[in-house]
């Protein structure tokens, strides 16, 4: 089942053909990205974002000036 998160440049997830997690950005303008984790690895991934959206947060409450890059 595909889970997409349509709020900003939208975001698909779902298992890939070989069995991977596939992460795929959508860009309209441009080549979409897909990014593949293996199965094992998704744990300690979800746990580097956790840790990455803290210091995400810290660094938007401190420069409110993000760019394009950023997102």
């Amino acid at each position: 089942m595909k889970r997409i998160i349509e709020e900003r440049l939208e975001i698909e997830v779902y298992v890939g053909a070989k069995g991977h997690v596939c992460l795929k950005q959508v860009k309209h303008h441009e080549d979409d990205v897909v990014i593949t984790v293996h199965p094992d690895d998704v744990t300690k991934l979800i746990d580097f974002l956790k840790e990455v959206q803290a210091e995400a947060y810290v660094a938007r409450a401190s420069d409110s000036s993000c760019t394009d890059e950023d997102e």
